[in-house]
């Protein structure tokens, strides 16, 4: 199987007694049409990081399918092509830096965190399944068990640099600009992503790209603020809006809010 990141997504061209295997990162999916349904089978095989991308159209069933590999079947009445989206997580998640940075009083910096996809499957204009190229552990973040939310957990390298960020097709890279603006220094351990508030973009470079965040942290809190438009180098090719209304000033948070 060969494909490219900008082939993985879009209207799958699958007729009757044919099926579809793809390769996205860690996750293995096969999608088989009969005549009234579409099956689905996919299996994780690899880690987060995975680089594997792939694509085929395959004439008859699937029959190499792993047996312990996840099925589910849509029966339909009336035609449709398939649809092969991206989509980001349904809740926040909180990135955390495999090596914590310090910021410097009155300093700023760029850096990109990556968290991972979702798959969303459709029936001509119909959802058919949504699900994670590979499900992030839960985490709780918040100062207490009855301050905070249900979140998902990331490890991040938090690149400084775009050259130093590896193309990952089962993950979404977001530049984040953060400034502190407080007389100490800000130690930079991990960060909520406000994920629901972002847009999906498809990447020149062959990344996937969310809307880009500015924090700025002050003694007391830290607000942030979500770009109206995406990095100069993701492109324009838009994926999916963002799921609620953004704006100036989108959240103020005390600080443990966002950075735990």
């Amino acid at each position: 199987m060969t494909s490219s990141s900008s082939s993985l997504w879009g209207n799958v061209d699958l007729p009757p007694d044919t099926h579809g295997e793809w390769r996205i990162g860690p996750l293995q999916m096969w999608i088989e049409r009969a005549e009234h349904e579409w099956s689905l089978a996919t299996k994780i095989v690899a880690g987060g990081l995975d680089e594997s991308i792939a694509y085929a159209r395959v004439d008859g069933p699937a029959t190499e399918v792993p047996d312990d590999a996840e099925r589910s079947r849509c029966a339909v009445g009336r035609g449709g092509a398939l649809h092969v989206g991206p989509a980001l997580a349904d809740r926040p998640v909180v990135v955390r830096a495999e090596e914590p940075f310090t910021l410097l009083s009155g300093d700023e910096t760029t850096f990109y965190v990556s968290s991972p996809i979702w798959l969303r499957l459709c029936v001509g204009d119909r959802q058919w399944c949504e699900f994670p190229s590979l499900r992030p552990s839960d985490t709780w973040f918040g100062p207490s068990t009855r301050e905070g939310e249900l979140c998902y957990a990331s490890r991040t390298a938090a690149r400084m640099s775009l050259a130093d960020a590896p193309v990952l097709p089962a993950r979404a890279l977001t530049m984040v600009r953060l400034h502190n603006e407080d007389d100490t220094v800000l130690v930079f351990e991990r960060l909520k992503i406000p994920i629901g508030y972002l847009g999906l973009f498809a990447g020149e470079d062959g990344r996937l790209w969310t809307h880009s965040l500015q924090v700025v942290r002050t003694r007391e809190s830290a607000d942030v603020d979500v770009d109206s438009a995406p990095p100069a180098s993701a492109g324009t090719v838009a994926l999916l809006e963002g799921q609620r209304q953004s704006g100036p000033n989108l959240l103020k948070r005390t600080i443990h809010a966002l950075f735990g």
